[in-house]
């Protein structure tokens, strides 16, 4: 089954979109924006998200930094790896099943404590033992620090690409957008310029948002991939009653509404969005899939298309031509 998500954003809040072909069953969670890193203690009883993902002052002499990995999980089942991140460079893959770490077996664990496991500590390596298909592999995990959100100055065109990327998926659209301008500026002319002016374009909110609605969405997403469906629905759907002009928001609640099976509350939800800033890439492949899962195979099609003539390069948009062309869509 071919999986379409909104990668990104935290990314991607940049957050991420999850979409599943209809005629194969119900669509996996996967927020439409990524989760910042979870603050870890030493002490495994604290591994609630938490909205600072840099120990305070007074924690750094006592504790080691979180862990970075760069994969979205649903318990065990990897549904995203972000770009540039540890778990690409390990190997990992969308749709590995994760079934120990450092000989830990995972397979029953719940999302909290298998994602402890993963976060760890920066610097530190993990082995992974996965599920690809019929293979059983053996990866090597090294984890990083947490992404911060700076944009330094002195950095090549190729060097603020890369970053701002990382940021997109990190949910820091405002450190974005400057990472983004800065490979405009530098090589106007590119192909990486043109890329950068299609995600400005497509991929981040038309404004940035304040601090306080960025806070809302992330705590939602992260409670979406720990299970707590309940908690993270209402928290979204304050989040679009305070700040109704921040998109991201609204593609998770879209996502958390389809993961519910109620795929038209899903479908008016992304259209509320389109109505707000059309070139939302990742919402048209949104749409798309929720069209798929109620049968409107036609719209789905005129969706997609709107989707590709927006950024054809996009990696969700080649996934859901992908998924369309085994369908013979």
């Amino acid at each position: 089954m071919a999986v379409v998500r909104k990668i990104g954003k935290y990314l991607k809040g940049a957050a991420l979109l999850s979409m599943a072909a209809a005629l194969a069953g119900s669509i996996t969670l996967s927020a439409a924006s990524p989760g910042q890193c979870i603050d870890i203690a030493e002490n495994k009883e604290n591994t609630s998200p938490t909205n600072a993902p840099v120990a305070a002052s007074s924690q750094k002499t006592t504790a080691k930094a979180v862990g970075y990995f760069g994969a979205e999980l649903n318990r065990n089942l990897v549904l995203r790896v972000r770009k540039y991140s540890p778990a690409g460079a390990a190997g990992l893959a969308e749709q590995d099943v994760i079934k120990s770490i450092d000989n830990i077996d995972v397979s029953n664990l719940d999302a909290a404590d298998t994602l402890f496991l993963l976060q760890g500590h920066a610097d530190e390596t993990s082995e992974l033992k996965i599920k690809r298909g019929d293979k059983t592999l053996s990866l090597l995990l090294k984890r990083t620090e947490c992404p911060q959100k700076i944009v330094p100055a002195g950095l090549t065109a190729e060097q603020y690409w890369v970053l701002g990327t990382q940021m997109l998926d990190m949910g820091w659209p405002d450190a974005a957008r400057k990472a983004l301008q800065l490979v405009i500026t530098q090589k106007p002319n590119s192909s990486l310029a043109r890329k950068a002016r299609r995600t400005i374009a497509t991929e981040l909110p038309l404004i940035d948002p304040p601090l306080e609605a960025l806070e809302l969405n992330n705590r939602a997403w992260n409670l979406c991939h720990l299970g707590h469906t309940a908690e993270a629905q209402a928290l979204l759907e304050e989040c679009i009653k305070e700040y109704p002009g921040f998109e991201w928001p609204y593609q998770n609640l879209s996502t958390l509404y389809s993961e519910l099976g109620l795929t038209s509350d899903a479908e008016s939800t992304t259209r509320a969005l389109l109505e707000k800033n059309p070139k939302d890439v990742t919402s048209w492949c949104n749409l798309a899939s929720f069209q798929i899962q109620q049968g409107h195979k036609q719209a789905a099609l005129k969706s997609y298309k709107v989707a590709h003539s927006l950024d054809p390069e996009n990696e969700r948009v080649a996934l859901l031509a992908q998924w369309l062309k085994e369908h013979k869509l």
